[in-house]
């Protein structure tokens, strides 16, 4: 009896044992993919949520909008958003009539033109550009929107921005913009328990195993697999195509300039222009990266298909980094500087050198200049 005793108690000790180490290990790993940032970041757009910045949308090409007079003290800038104006954008309050003899230019976009990851509402693109073309008595109104493909963005301009009567429409385009669906609501697609939700949103290391293991589709369920199936029936395929057309015809029939500025990628060796795109349709990856100075992009091809003018932000970002010589010196690589958290997000800075540019391109445009 005391034999069978001390052989339990000698399992149980060990059993406990195995235990700690085990959740002693796991906190060591947890830790040290949180210290060297080793796999994804998550951020999810969901509608549901009482507190998120986000709302359904009844447009099933816009799939969801943001909510009119949206506060939160905390944001995470992806989800929420210190100030939404009462027209569900990322600005300033806007008045739908013009101020007597200005102009109005409406920026379009996804996450990038949105701001995502900048805190300060006026170190965003179009905040910058407003502040830099006030002695041209123009106005920039932000309609960026985090996930939207190129389809939607135009969309959104068709249903809202065209209300503020814009003279010259910007479309900031970004790599992944050939997703022929809004990235943001295509998470809601897979049902999972509620404990592997939380354990995915909250733990680094299950997020990068579940991501590489495709665990419950969570690596999927981001590619054209798992998506809204309304949505894909209403935008179909080549949804930039769809929208360099409808855009051209929009520019037509009210009479707006257009300008499609094309975003690069900050990496710590170089700033460079990423093609997504091959005859219009998504690549998995950054499988074709084009030259600095090399062929045309898909997207520059589009664009010349339906006339719209356009250029790359990358040349104007090398030349300021030419020019950053002291931070160079002290270790600053394009990612650092431009980039914030990821290689595509612009930090202030880079919002700020994407804003100088864009203002030149709109005053070279509307001087009957020629760009590059």
């Amino acid at each position: 009896m005391i034999v069978m005793k001390y052989k339990i108690s000698n399992i149980c000790t060990r059993l406990m044992l195995v235990c700690v180490s085990t959740l002693l290990a796991l906190g060591f790993a947890e830790a040290l993919v949180r210290v060297f940032k080793i796999g994804p970041d998550v951020h999810r757009v969901r509608t549901h949520v009482e507190n998120s910045a986000y709302q359904a949308s009844s447009n099933p090409i816009l799939g969801y909008e943001l909510k009119p007079n949206f506060r939160c003290s905390n944001p995470n800038l992806h989800e929420t958003f210190p100030y939404i104006n009462a027209h569900g954008q990322r600005d300033i309050e806007r008045s739908l009539e013009k101020k007597p003899g200005w102009k109005r230019i409406v920026v379009l976009g996804d996450s990038v033109a949105a701001g995502h990851r900048v805190w300060d509402l006026n170190q965003t693109i179009s905040r910058w550009m407003d502040q830099l073309m006030v002695e041209d008595r123009v106005e920039v109104l932000n309609f960026g929107m985090g996930g939207y493909c190129t389809r939607a963005e135009v969309e959104l301009l068709r249903t809202k921005a065209l209300k503020f009567d814009p003279d010259m429409v910007i479309v900031i385009f970004v790599k992944n913009d050939f997703r022929d669906f809004n990235s943001q609501i295509s998470h809601y697609r897979i049902q999972r328990p509620r404990y592997i939700e939380w354990l995915f949103i909250h733990s680094r290391l299950f997020r990068t195993l579940a991501m590489e293991m495709d665990y419950m589709h969570f690596a999927s369920e981001n590619k054209d697999y798992w998506i809204n199936d309304r949505q894909f029936e209403e935008i179909g395929g080549n949804n930039v195509e769809q929208g360099f057309e409808l855009l051209h015809r929009l520019s037509l029939e009210y009479g707006f300039a257009c300008l499609v500025a094309v975003w690069p990628r900050f990496d710590d060796d170089g700033i460079v222009d990423v093609d997504n795109g091959d005859d219009g349709l998504w690549l998995d990856g950054d499988r074709k990266i084009a030259p600095p100075e090399g062929r045309r992009m898909t997207v520059e091809r589009l664009a010349d298909t339906f006339r719209l003018p356009h250029f790359r932000l990358s040349r104007y970002f090398r030349e300021d980094f030419q020019n950053r010589q002291s931070e160079k010196e002290a270790g600053a690589t394009p990612k650092s500087l431009y980039a914030a958290g990821d290689d595509t997000h612009p930090s202030s800075l880079g919002a700020r050198v994407a804003a100088f540019a864009l203002v030149e391109k709109a005053r070279s445009l509307w001087t009957g200049g020629l760009l590059d």
